[in-house]
């Protein structure tokens, strides 16, 4: 069987995953095609990975009838099944798939609109939030089946890492406590309301916010950190993050607007820290325990979810719960699922 993957983008921050789970695929004899846009990093990840792929650039993403170079490519790939990735790709290809007769899954993992996916066989919503946006379409006679976004849990294991070495050479002390936040500065990422959190808990004792990630409201939090007397070092934008998750003690998602999924929590599970996320979108799902779920937007909430975890001594016991969690969303837990739907419709 033959599965052509489809996004029209040239960059993603989901890429290594991505690329994970499609040559998990190639293991079970699927053979597996990619078309992206060129330009960008994703060509390069792709041929790393050893995946077949094709560039292209469609004369107008907007007007699937204008972008006949993707009907080229699929007479030239002849694919059983098409699977897209966001609404540009869901868009093109689903117009196309209905005139060739290929069957078609759109994997949703943002909240878009109905519009872009009105022509696919499946919708595949990576958590139950995704679904319940999908399922308010009233798109009928199309199905929905939940499949979280996964990873190679193995990658993220500290194999030979020296934690005690890392955190001295960023002057900290054994018994000093990190909180990692990591994302897209800007406001609905909710790190504002981290800064506030910890502010009191600084009161007490030392601990030190580390920031990964670039975005426009940096200036703003590093005034926020001065103003609060929280120690912050900012990071900015950090090809591999995993580092950073072995070397805290707590990673935070204080996200005021609801995930999606929330891949960079998800990675942090992977690495056996513990996780505080805000009660919305996919970190729900990626959690699944109200003490380490906060109420998205409320200070005082996530400051006792993080002052409970540290006065009670809850770490190590809290990155055992990671680790376990860890296990439901590695690529092997996921890859029958996908089988499944492409068995369903070749």
């Amino acid at each position: 069987m033959k599965i052509l993957h489809y996004v029209d983008e040239n960059r993603l921050s989901w890429a290594i995953p991505w690329t994970q789970i499609i040559g998990c695929l190639g293991s079970k004899g699927i053979i597996n095609v990619v078309v992206c846009r060129p330009g960008g990093t994703l060509s390069e990840i792709l041929s790393n990975a050893g995946i077949e792929h094709f560039e292209y650039r469609p004369l107008v993403s907007a007007v699937p009838v204008l972008c006949k170079g993707f009907e080229k490519l699929l007479k030239l790939i002849k694919p059983d099944i098409i699977h897209t990735r966001l609404s540009s790709a869901a868009n093109i290809a689903g117009f196309w798939a209905k005139r060739t007769g290929i069957p078609l899954v759109s994997t949703v993992d943002k909240f878009p609109k109905a519009r872009y996916y009105k022509n696919s066989d499946c919708l595949v919503a990576v958590s139950n939030s995704v679904l319940a946006h999908c399922s308010s379409w009233g798109l009928k006679g199309i199905p929905i089946k939940v499949i979280p976004n996964s990873l190679d849990v193995c990658h993220y294991r500290p194999s030979g890492f020296d934690r005690k070495s890392f955190r001295s050479q960023h002057s900290l002390d054994p018994y000093d406590r990190v909180i990692l936040g990591a994302g897209r500065l800007v406001s609905w990422k909710g790190f504002d309301l981290l800064l506030r959190s910890l502010s009191p808990i600084a009161d007490k004792r030392k601990v030190e916010l580390w920031i990964a990630g670039s975005g426009p409201d940096e200036t703003k939090l590093r005034e926020l950190a001065k103003e609060f007397s929280v120690n912050v070092k900012f990071w900015g934008f950090v090809s591999d993050i995993r580092p950073l998750m072995w070397a805290s003690d707590l990673f935070v998602l204080p996200s005021v607007e609801p995930e999606p999924f929330g891949l960079v929590l998800l990675e942090a599970i992977a690495a056996g820290v513990p996780v505080i996320a805000s009660r919305a979108g996919g970190a729900v799902d990626l959690v699944e325990r109200e003490d380490l779920l906060f109420r998205p937007g409320d200070v005082s909430d996530l400051e006792a979810k993080i002052q409970a975890i540290l006065e009670g001594n809850r770490l190590k016991e809290m990155a055992n719960y990671s680790r376990a969690r860890a296990s439901l969303f590695d690529n092997l837990a996921v890859l029958n699922s996908f089988l499944e739907i492409y068995r369903s419709l070749a």
